[in-house]
């Protein structure tokens, strides 16, 4: 069952529900998939190309104040639809309950808290199999460990994406 619920850490019981997945919340979760991939194919097609086309001509100010808007709708976009739509679309196919996939990081008062709230399912990943395993297993301290999962995340992140 691990490999059919949107999480990356295994648990022996997950919070299944009962009933049959609701067909008017897949479709609205399917609506909202189909438009936020619309949003970013016409950044890209209405904003992008003619930008890039442009930057022969363009200076580095123009240009950048040009890629600013389109690229900050494509992120946010982006976002929603890798953390909250597709995950909970999925999430509802397969009856899994426990469906926060992040928590309130806009009010993050540090990097720390940060981290721990945006991406809940890395969070859970790395806390559990890097930052326990260095901190019990091989007898590291709390800075260390932190600083090694740390160090893999980003490695991870650099090579991978």
């Amino acid at each position: 069952m691990f490999l059919l619920h949107p999480t990356f850490c295994y648990e022996a019981n997950y919070p299944l529900s009962n009933k049959p997945p609701s067909k008017r919340y897949l479709a609205s979760k399917l609506a909202l998939l189909i438009g936020a991939l619309m949003t970013i194919y016409v950044v890209h097609k209405d904003k992008w190309i003619p930008i890039i086309e442009a930057m022969k001509t363009a200076n580095q100010i123009q240009i950048y104040t040009a890629f600013y808007l389109p690229a900050m709708t494509v992120y946010f976009v982006g976002f929603y639809t890798l953390f909250d739509i597709a995950p909970n679309f999925y999430a509802e196919l397969s009856g899994l309950q426990d469906r926060q996939f992040y928590q309130d990081f806009w009010n993050s008062s540090n990097f720390d808290e940060y981290a721990r709230k945006w991406n809940k399912l890395v969070h859970e990943l790395l806390y559990r199999h890097f930052y326990l395993e260095y901190l019990i297993n091989y007898k590291c301290t709390v800075y260390q460990s932190s600083i090694m999962t740390f160090a893999f995340s980003t490695l991870f992140h650099e090579l991978c994406f």
